[in-house]
């Protein structure tokens, strides 16, 4: 299991003053817990869960590695 925090982009739909636009100019904070199925050089992914019978996975999430912030392996 990891702890992973990192930055979201995120976005608005709809007009918007550039007053309000600006004050939304921040990357969305995120923590995702999960169960490591894959790392490359750019990006991990994580599942939600496991199987232990067969190896499946559910909800997979690919992080790409510049947008992860921390990471530490949950025991």
């Amino acid at each position: 299991m990891l702890r992973v925090d990192w930055v979201d982009a995120n976005a608005t739909s709809g007009w918007h003053e550039l007053s309000d636009a600006k004050e939304r100019n921040q990357p969305s904070p995120i923590t995702t817990l999960g169960f490591l199925v894959d790392e490359n050089k750019n990006s991990i992914l994580l599942a939600q869960g496991i199987t232990h019978d067969d190896g499946g996975f559910l909800n997979c999430n690919c992080i790409p590695k510049s947008w992860i912030v921390k990471r530490k392996r949950i025991k």
